[in-house]
C-alpha cells in the first residue's frame, strides 16, 4: 500500500503539473478556445499517454517524448509501482511485475541497487514539470499582457493604414490638406 505522506506528495506534484499547464493556456489561448484545449490536453496527457499503450519500450521517439512530459504516466508509474511492490501474495506480486517489466519501469531489484524508491523518480519529474510549467506559465503572462503593464508588446503587428492615417492628421487633430 501507499503511504499517506506519499500520497500527498504525489498529488501536490499532479496538482502543480496539472495547474501549470492550465495557466499557460489560459494565458496563451482565447478564453473561448481555452476550457477546449484544456480538456483535450488534461485527457490526451493523462489518458492517451499514460504508458500503457503503447509502453515506455514499444513506444516510437515522438511518442516516447509524448510519454516523458506526461504527467499521468509519472504518477501511474509511482502508484502502481509502489502498489505492486508491496503486495504479500506471491502470486499477484509476481503478476504486478510482470506487469512494471511490460510498462518498461524499473523493477525493484534496479531502485534497490541504485538506492531509489519506486516513487523517487516519478515524484522529481513530476515537481519538475509542475515548477517549469509554471515559470513558462509567469513568461507567457508577461510577454502577453504587456499592454497592462504599460509597455508595448513584444511583437506588434504594423497596420500600414493605420499608420498612414496617422501621418494625415495634424497636431491638432483635423486632417491635412495637402
Amino acid at each position: 500500500s501507499v503511504s499517506l505522506p506519499l500520497l500527498f506528495c504525489l498529488f501536490t506534484a499532479i496538482m502543480l503539473c496539472a495547474s501549470g499547464l492550465a495557466y499557460i493556456i489560459a494565458i496563451v489561448i482565447s478564453s473561448s478556445l481555452a476550457v477546449t484545449v484544456t480538456g483535450v490536453l488534461i485527457v490526451g496527457l493523462t489518458g492517451f499517454f499514460a504508458g500503457i499503450v503503447p509502453t515506455l519500450l514499444e513506444a516510437d521517439p515522438i511518442t516516447r517524448v509524448s510519454l516523458e512530459l506526461s504527467y499521468g504516466r509519472w504518477s501511474l508509474q509511482c502508484m502502481s509501482s509502489a502498489d505492486f511492490m508491496s503486495i504479500p501474495n506471491i502470486f499477484y506480486r509476481d503478476s504486478g511485475m510482470q506487469l512494471i517489466d511490460i510498462f518498461g519501469w524499473p523493477m525493484p531489484d534496479e531502485l534497490e541497487a541504485m538506492g531509489e524508491g519506486p516513487c523517487d523518480r516519478p515524484l522529481i519529474a513530476l515537481f519538475a514539470m509542475g515548477i517549469v510549467y509554471r515559470i513558462v506559465g509567469c513568461a507567457c503572462m508577461v510577454a502577453c499582457h504587456r499592454n497592462k503593464q504599460h509597455k508595448p508588446p513584444l511583437c506588434e503587428k504594423k497596420n500600414p493604414m493605420k499608420d498612414a492615417e496617422v501621418a494625415m492628421k495634424t497636431p491638432g487633430g483635423r486632417p491635412s490638406m495637402h
